[in-house]
């Protein structure tokens, strides 16, 4: 090959070298490799050169004389090799005419002989300077197991670099002078050194490239044990700046990288947190104390901002690091001040890290954020939702977030929110509109919630926000933090007749069949409601109590350190003063007003009296199976025993069966009540009809049926079934 990778090296934050890509979402490298170039063309028994010696033709089928860099007037070296590698024959020639396939020279005086094991190399001299002049670099981001192209995963663009080889000798450096649209990567800066001894047919470079994992926006390419890896496209150019008969190199070999709160793609996690950073006001000075658990000497902290406006960081002349006012991981002795690239609208802040005081394992900081006017101006700015923003500390092998949430400023206390009617309502209840009032509810965990309520609100009344959040809190201490939000923006709603016109749906919880009514939450008119003074709203706000313990939840108190900072909500309805609630928000005239709803969560099977049981059959066959067998439909059957003789209440009672991979996602439902979706996607699928089968084989007996496909989810580290029933029984 003419352009021939010979080395590789990565270097990391800490400054370790490395022979392959390793680096969590934020983190630079720098990559250094060395590449050779020269302009040839091999013939051997394997090759089709051939000489027209009449002409002085030389034709290769299976290659292109113009993509390997020959032009007319070069001179050229022409070698016959013995088999065992001595020289044969050598002279030089001129080329004439040069054609993707052909090229006519001067003279020839010698040719090989591919029969008897001999070998030929055409080669352009060094001569006057002749080279490839220039390089066209691509850098990206791609996903492993492919490839890869240089259209970036963040907004499509390409990241370019161009560099300009005329004259250089050995140790000079060309920096590389980015082309096209910045948007595609974070920062990137490119430099290449000509380390060749002129006179060379053959010259040798050093590139470097420094990058940043650009993960920090999306977790989706790092889920199911993928992840991201680096690409580069090295295309070399005759002439520079030449777009045609390129001689491409592309470098993009198998990384390990992870995202956050993951040992890189693969590895041990050796740090955890103990207590992150709970709320981030946009608006002042923030001070505060993180805590991690970590034996490693080697850390960093980084931020970004994470834009959700596609016009905003898409296709734009400006990179990512300054559109997401990025920090990438920065490490130094303590004090540790990291400070943002700055965006367009001049916004950039600083976070400190100071006063590090480790006890056994576990290190605690203070730490200080400062936002300039201008952040304040930019975020003002932002639509509610477009706020999120992310702080993680890099122990190790683990860039935990400390913060992941959406940056707030506090507004004026006011007083609270005129609520005339609030409920839950259960999995059963598909409904939107609320039909009672009712307050302490009780679930389970994994059961999919709505809480519905009719606001009052006076006409002409300026309505900012509406936000429905679910919260853990602390009647004592009065600490808060958010398991679960959404958010409604009315600031471009129109008042027509006194009245915001509201209309607005969220979506919420893609786990749920689209025949539920809890898949999005809803805000509009509910004029049934209207009064002299006042107009009426409905609010739905749809949920799961969450049950996924293997997914990190920045921001938890450190009260449920260390095994219980997840998104399993149970522990934080069940641990000390702690307890969960809905909590309603709302912005009118300026000032902030609340509402809250107090909301019990209980584990699995939080009946005693019930005895649950879940068994597999082989359809085909009837075989009661301990194992899912792949490739074969299963019939699921889940039976529920009142082991206290209790009759169940035939007329009222519902149930669902659900299946989730081991530890991840998605999770799938049949349900009794509600009507299966067609997606053909989904696993569990009834036995007739559209809901799961529910059965009274005795009259202390319940049993609930569905097929399930295992073709349709990933068993690759199994798979959990639960099983329900739900409501009265005598």
């Amino acid at each position: 090959m003419p352009i021939t990778l010979i080395s590789r090296n990565y270097k990391d934050i800490f400054n370790d070298n490395l022979n392959y890509y390793q680096a969590n979402a934020g983190d630079t490298q720098i990559a250094k490799f060395e590449v050779w170039e020269n302009i040839r063309a091999y013939g051997n028994s394997g090759s089709s050169l051939s000489l027209d010696a009449g002409n002085d033709l030389i034709t290769w089928l299976n290659g292109n004389f113009l993509d390997e860099g020959f032009r007319v007037g070069d001179e050229v070296q022409i070698t016959v090799f013995h088999p065992n590698g001595n020289v044969n024959h050598t002279y030089t020639s001129t080329i004439l005419i040069c054609d993707p396939n052909q090229i006519k020279i001067t003279v020839h005086t010698h040719w090989y002989d591919a029969a008897a094991g001999e070998t030929l190399l055409i080669e352009v001299n060094y001569k006057g300077g002749v080279k490839r002049k220039g390089l066209l670099l691509e850098c990206n981001h791609v996903n492993s197991g492919s490839v890869g192209n240089a259209n970036s995963l963040i907004d499509g663009q390409k990241t370019q670099f161009t560099f300009n080889l005329t004259g250089t000798v050995n140790g000079s450096v060309v920096s590389g002078i980015q082309v096209g649209f910045f948007s595609g990567q974070f920062n990137v800066a490119t430099s290449i050194k000509d380390v060749t001894t002129y006179p060379n047919n053959t010259r040798k470079y050093e590139l470097t490239v420094g990058i940043i994992q650009s993960g920090v926006y999306d977790i989706t390419p790092f889920l199911f044990s993928n992840c991201l890896k680096a690409y580069f496209g090295l295309n070399w150019q005759r002439e520079v700046g030449n777009p045609n008969n390129m001689t491409r190199l592309v470098i993009s070999e198998d990384s390990n990288t992870g995202w956050f709160d993951e040992p890189f793609n693969s590895g041990v996690i050796n740090a955890t947190l103990v207590q992150g950073i709970s709320i981030l006001d946009y608006s002042a000075v923030n001070t505060g104390q993180i805590a991690i658990d970590s034996a490693s000497t080697k850390f960093g902290f980084g931020a970004c901002y994470i834009p959700t406006d596609d016009t905003y960081f898409h296709a734009q002349f400006t990179s990512q690091s300054n559109l997401g006012m990025l920090c990438p991981s920065q490490t130094s002795a303590a004090p540790i001040t990291i400070t943002s690239s700055t965006n367009p609208d001049g916004a950039q802040y600083t976070i400190e890290f100071s006063n590090p005081v480790t006890v056994g394992t576990v290190t605690t900081w203070d730490y200080e954020f400062t936002p300039n006017t201008d952040f304040t101006d930019f975020i003002d700015a932002r639509i509610e939702g477009d706020r999120l923003f992310y702080v993680w500390a890099k122990y190790g092998t683990v860039n935990l977030l400390l913060f992941a949430d959406q940056l707030t400023k506090p507004e004026p206390p006011a007083g609270a929110i005129d609520v005339l009617i609030s409920q839950f309502v259960d999995h059963s209840e598909n409904i939107i509109a609320p039909v009672i009032n009712q307050t302490k509810y009780e679930a389970n965990t994994e059961d999919d919630l709505s809480f519905l309520a009719v606001l009052m609100i006076k006409f002409n009344e300026v309505i900012t926000s509406i936000t429905p959040r679910l919260e853990a809190f602390n009647s004592v201490t009065g600490e808060s933090f958010t398991l679960f939000s959404a958010n409604f923006d009315l600031t471009a709603v129109p008042i027509v007749g006194g009245k915001h016109q509201v209309n607005q749906s969220v979506l919420l919880n893609t786990e749920l069949p689209t025949t539920s009514e809890k898949r999005s939450a809803y805000l509009y008119l509910a004029p049934v409601y209207d009064t002299a003074l006042k107009y009426g709203i409905n609010l739905a706000f749809p949920f799961l109590n969450d049950w996924r313990y293997w997914i990190a939840l920045p921001g938890a108190n450190a009260d449920f350190y260390p095994n219980e900072q997840n998104r399993n909500y149970v522990p934080f309805d069940n641990t000390g003063n702690w307890g969960v609630r809905l909590n309603l928000g709302m912005i009118k005239n300026g000032l902030s007003f609340e509402f809250t709803n107090d909301l019990i969560i209980k584990d699995y099977n939080s009946d005693p009296n019930i005895f649950q049981e879940i068994e597999l059959y082989i359809e085909a066959t009837n075989q009661n199976v301990q194992v899912i067998v792949e490739g074969e439909l299963h019939r699921v059957i889940a039976t529920h025993t009142n082991i206290d003789s209790s009759v169940w209440d035939v007329l009222n009672i519902w149930g669902m069966i659900t299946i989730e991979p081991t530890e991840s996602s998605p999770r799938w439902i049949c349900s009794t009540v509600i009507p299966t979706d067609g997606n053909i996607l989904n696993p569990l699928s009834p036995i007739t009809g559209t809901t799961a089968t529910l059965t009274f084989p005795t009259p202390d007996v319940a049993q609930i049926e569905c097929f399930f496909d295992p073709n349709k989810i990933n068993l690759s580290n199994g798979a959990k079934f639960t099983t329900k029933i739900k409501s009265c029984y005598v």
